[in-house]
């Protein structure tokens, strides 16, 4: 699976991903979950990992940076899509109803993924990008 980190925390050592499947979040914590010769992940970075349920809870393990940075600005075009969704839910009509615009839908970051047999070697693949409906 691949994700880009929305948030993490150095101190807790915890962090959140955004999965390429459009799921759940998956949660992470850097002293147990990183991949051996990996430090930490922060907000932006692509990674690799093993995706498991743990208590209905998605967890990754085994993670691996792949890029850095990746998207950088990611969180923030999370968070302005769903501002966009609560203010358009907002304006109820009169009978109660709510009045529904189209989605917006904001892509997977990046053109391309390496593929997991290819991420060490530079190769690129293009692959499917999925989207998150808002």
């Amino acid at each position: 699976m691949f994700g880009v980190v929305l948030w993490s925390n150095g101190v807790s050592g915890k962090a959140v991903i955004w999965c390429e499947d459009q799921g759940d979040l998956a949660f992470m914590n850097m002293r147990d979950d990183l991949a051996e010769g990996t430090a930490e992940v922060s907000p932006g970075d692509l990674l690799r990992f093993e995706l498991f349920t743990e208590e209905s809870i998605r967890r990754a393990r085994n993670v691996c940076v792949i890029e850095t940075q990746h998207a950088p600005d990611l969180a923030d075009a999370l968070e302005g899509v769903d501002a966009v969704s609560r203010a358009t839910q907002r304006q109820a009509a009169p009978s109660g109803q709510i009045l529904c615009e189209p989605a917006t839908i904001l892509p997977f970051p990046g053109g391309s993924v390496p593929n997991a047999h290819q991420a060490g070697s530079g190769k690129q693949q293009q692959r499917h990008m999925g989207a998150v409906l808002a």
